[in-house]
């Protein structure tokens, strides 16, 4: 989805930039030159690259946890002769 239709960005675009290491709105504005003519589009801007930062923490955390351990399974069936 385009974020800013004045400089062609979208939010593909921002998702990337923070994967690859961006954590400033300053950066995202810098890079993309968000704002330059109408500047409706940094609040939106800003709201997707927080929830890109968000997702990223969040897959971090779930990388680094420890398997869950399922329970050893027990053949409690009897076979019958």
């Amino acid at each position: 989805m385009y974020v800013c239709v004045c400089a062609g960005v979208t939010d593909r675009m921002i998702e990337a930039a923070v994967r690859d290491g961006t954590r400033r709105m300053k950066d995202i504005v810098e890079t993309f030159q968000l704002g330059k003519t109408c500047a409706t589009c940094v609040e939106m801007a800003q709201d997707i690259m927080q929830q890109s930062i968000n997702n990223l923490d969040l897959a971090y955390d779930l990388m680094s946890q420890e398997p869950a351990q399922l329970p050893a399974y027990e053949n409690n069936l009897q076979m019958s002769a």
